[in-house]
């Protein structure tokens, strides 16, 4: 670690990853979603009240037993062109057990039921619903004979940027004997982790077809304003004075951010003359947390870094705030941040608070 050459500063780089959640087939009859590792700022997010219902559908003879979590069906209700379908939506506390694997989700058609971690991040939760409910629909709906979408699937899974990209290679059980992915995978990833000009046309209208894509975290924005409203409303909340933009503390991150390209980043732990020059004239002692992330809820987005920055982005003595946000539509940061960062549509965010 290097300190700045004049004034004396205590620079901690401390990161967090936010990963996209993914599908697998452990077992015939479902497809499921892999537990991710979280960043030690993320929390868990308890299970919601349940509602029971028994119908019979134009989907379902005889009639089944449906039972649809409510915020699970409200936040489904949001993502998806139409009515809530007739499937039951439930939020485990043990997807282990129900879907045969250790993972975040599962569509089980045998039961006729999406199950979603009850664990999972706020970005996480839409992306895969959304991704669950995907599987659901290419059963339902026959896509799988589509041929037009099967074959513009395969070519922008030839993108290794891009759709290649955003489906986890530890995944084995992705893989058809003929070494392509299964087109149900890459319909799902596509949908919620593409934007639509990044998507070949058939691809692009069949996902507007089920899903309101603007509600995905991939067609989100984040911005330094909105976050930095939104930690001046956190600490409001909390009684503590509202954070000074500090001009050195932005340009710090800024100069932090320009070290992340698509296909290198500078470790956290080095500090060049292009950091340090900026906190030398005007924060000194500071802190900083770099993170790649979809957009998602403002909130739980600032307690995570709040946890990163180990409190100091919401404590009193806080003096001073700098922001810098970084989109990439392809970075590999894998090397620093691990094997299961995300590499597409990922948003960087460096803050730095000056202590």
């Amino acid at each position: 670690m290097r300190k700045p050459l004049s004034t004396p500063a205590l620079l901690i780089a401390m990161l967090g990853v936010s990963l996209l959640a993914a599908c697998s087939s452990p077992q015939p009859g479902s497809t499921s979603a892999p537990a991710d590792p979280t960043s030690a700022a993320e929390t868990r997010t308890p299970s919601e009240p349940r509602s029971t219902t028994s119908t019979a559908s134009a989907e379902q003879s005889p009639a089944v037993q449906v039972e649809q979590d409510e915020a699970l069906a409200a936040l489904l209700g949001h993502l998806i062109v139409g009515e809530v379908p007739q499937v039951s939506l439930i939020s485990s506390a043990d997807t282990a057990a129900d879907c045969g694997s250790e993972s975040s989700g599962c569509y089980v058609p045998a039961k006729n039921s999406l199950f979603v971690s009850a664990d999972l991040k706020a970005f996480q939760r839409p992306e895969l619903l959304a991704h669950e409910y995907l599987h659901y629909v290419w059963e339902r709906d026959g896509l799988a004979d589509d041929k037009e979408l099967a074959d513009a699937l395969a070519e922008d899974a030839a993108d290794e940027e891009g759709l290649a990209a955003l489906v986890p290679p530890w995944q084995k059980d992705y893989i058809r004997a003929d070494g392509s992915v299964e087109p149900t995978e890459l319909f799902s990833y596509s949908c919620t982790g593409m934007r639509p000009e990044q998507q070949s046309l058939p691809v692009a209208t069949a996902c507007a077809d089920y899903l309101n894509i603007g509600e995905l975290p991939v067609n989100q924005d984040l911005t330094v304003r909105s976050l930095t409203t939104e930690i001046a409303r956190l600490r409001q909340e909390a009684g503590v004075p509202a954070l000074e933009d500090n001009p050195y503390a932005a340009a710090a991150s800024e100069a932090r951010a320009e070290l992340f390209t698509a296909s290198s980043q500078v470790p956290l732990d080095e500090y060049p003359e292009s950091v340090t020059r900026h906190l030398d004239e005007g924060c000194a002692p500071a802190s900083y947390a770099a993170r790649l992330v979809r957009p998602y809820e403002l909130a739980e987005l600032t307690r995570d870094t709040d946890a990163l920055l180990k409190g100091a982005l919401l404590a009193g003595s806080t003096k001073g705030l700098g922001i810098a946000v970084k989109e990439f539509d392809y970075i590999d940061a894998t090397k620093l941040f691990g094997d299961r960062t995300l590499r597409v549509n990922a948003t960087l965010v460096v803050t730095t608070v000056c202590t």
